[in-house]
């Protein structure tokens, strides 16, 4: 049988909310401490001032309340606010969003001749991978060794040809050199058609990317246990980017 959605209580019985959270018999545990419930939540909450924070490391609560923790996320959000603005006006300038057509440069084997050859072929944008496009990423923060790929695109000649490119290098925003490349600087694709909008951003931006939010929860609590960030990690990040604006 499929599930209402009804939440009943395994203690009074009542709907509405669950044993954890019943009024009933939180007022017995307070009358009664020396029962069984009330040993337990002793029991409960001892265990629970002598657990560490897995962020902060310092005990007494969990990452979930962490003080620092909530404080470096808004420290990040508010960055990060800044620079998605200013990648969103110039992705809007570029013409980078869904509906715009894009030469890419590839090399495609032909049967003719047995061979690879250098082709120019045109792609579609489909769609951006927004929640990928944060100022740790584009920055390469980190053992980030390259940008993220984040623009969807299918090849026109071809329905079923999907792929996914990295966004054009920019000097401040989206810098794709790299330490090996010199002066050489990648080129994901050329836009040859833009899309006509009289939007101010690109017409599938999610409001919440703006503010700089957007993928926050993944960057901070996301993965495994051992793979979530800690104070330690995300100071090190933040003293990297601190580094990288400074020498600009």
């Amino acid at each position: 049988m499929a599930w209402n959605g009804t939440v009943y209580c395994s203690y009074c019985g009542n709907k509405g909310h669950n044993r954890r959270c019943c009024q009933d018999l939180k007022n017995w545990v307070k009358e009664n401490p020396d029962s069984f419930e009330g040993m337990k939540a002793k029991r409960n909450k001892a265990s629970a001032k002598n657990r560490s924070c897995s962020y902060c490391k310092e005990p007494g609560h969990t990452r979930r309340k962490c003080a620092q923790k909530n404080q470096h996320i808004q420290d990040f959000v508010g960055i990060n606010s800044e620079y998605v603005k200013k990648v969103a006006c110039w992705m809007k300038d570029e013409g980078i969003e869904p509906g715009t057509l894009i030469r890419v440069e590839e090399n495609e084997w032909s049967h003719k001749t047995r061979e690879y050859r250098n082709v120019a072929l045109m792609y579609l944008i489909t769609g951006i991978r927004y929640q990928d496009i944060n100022y740790e990423a584009m920055h390469k923060l980190g053992y980030r060794y390259a940008a993220p790929d984040v623009v969807l695109a299918k090849r026109v000649d071809k329905e079923n040809h999907p792929r996914i490119f990295k966004l054009p290098h920019h000097e401040e925003l989206n810098n794709l050199k790299t330490r090996y490349s010199g002066d050489e600087i990648e080129v994901p694709f050329e836009i040859v058609g833009k899309l006509k909008s009289f939007k101010a951003y690109p017409v599938d931006m999610p409001t919440d990317f703006l503010t700089g939010s957007m993928g926050v929860k993944e960057i901070f609590d996301g993965g495994g246990h051992n793979e979530k960030r800690d104070i330690y990690g995300h100071q090190s990040l933040a003293s990297e980017y601190k580094s990288k604006v400074e020498e600009k």
